[in-house]
């Protein structure tokens, strides 16, 4: 009777290990499954879905930063600054890798303030296992920022940051002063001068043709010719929204190129 009842305890005891153990298998092939798709996904830079997979990564073995690591990764390539800030806590003890994906998820969202104080609070550039991504997010903030000034060796070693920075550096904006100037003594000129030959020829002719009616009336009825008063303050006001117009069509110019410059900037940065 005893001999029956160790070998019934035995058997139940190879059961339950053996239930157990597959428990463990179960548990192991589905974080292995679920950690294959999220890189998947990423790899595909389909960022928003691999960010969901690896939230549940995140809530069933939160001991494993790794899956946080890529989590931030994920969540910045998509765009989804307001979720990396609710679940991330800047402090003296962020790991400093997590604290430059924050800051690169800022400057995707187009928060430079913030990433620019995230940089440079957390010494980020001083930190040996990131110093050189740092310096490259560091550079390309400041691009953006239009304030190029220090770290630019990082440039060299970068072929796609290496083309902005020659870029930014021979980009021939236009002068808002000289655009107003020449508007002042020639109608049209300033915009002419920006590359807007539309208006500029348009602000030409009829700046011409409105002082040369008030000149005609002038000369054929004198001051005292009221058209020549009324075409006279038309003209006026179109040669001054003349010089106006060219100081702003300078501007948007400007913009322009640095958009460009902005928009190419954004991409490296995203790519990191």
């Amino acid at each position: 009777m005893k001999c029956r009842l160790l070998v019934l305890l035995y058997c139940s005891l190879l059961v339950n290990v053996k239930i157990f153990t597959q428990g463990q298998d179960t548990i192991s092939l589905y974080e292995k499954n679920t950690l294959k798709f999220a890189r998947y996904l990423m790899v595909n830079k389909e960022f928003q879905f691999a960010s969901e997979e690896y939230l549940k990564l995140n809530y069933l073995y939160p001991q494993k930063k790794e899956y946080f690591s890529e989590w931030l990764t994920c969540s910045r390539q998509a765009n989804r600054l307001d979720l990396i800030q609710q679940r991330l806590t800047i402090n003296v003890e962020t790991p400093k890798s997590w604290q430059l994906e924050y800051a690169l998820a800022c400057i995707n969202a187009k928060k430079l303030g913030l990433a620019r104080q995230v940089i440079d609070n957390g010494k980020l550039l001083e930190d040996p296992s990131i110093k050189l991504k740092a310096g490259y997010a560091d550079l390309g903030l400041k691009l953006l920022e239009n304030k190029y000034g220090k770290h630019k060796e990082y440039a060299s070693s970068h072929p796609e940051l290496q083309s902005i920075m020659i870029q930014y550096n021979t980009q021939k904006y236009k002068s808002v002063a000289l655009a107003g100037i020449a508007s002042g003594l020639l109608p049209g000129a300033g915009r002419i001068y920006t590359k807007d030959y539309a208006n500029g020829a348009i602000s030409m002719l009829f700046i011409a043709s409105t002082l040369y009616q008030a000149y005609s009336r002038f000369d054929k009825n004198g001051v005292k010719s009221v058209g020549g008063w009324i075409y006279a303050s038309i003209g006026t006001g179109f040669y001054l929204g003349n010089i106006y117009g060219s100081i702003k069509s300078a501007k948007r110019y400007n913009q322009k190129l640095k958009a460009k410059i902005d928009e190419k900037t954004y991409h490296f940065i995203n790519g990191l």
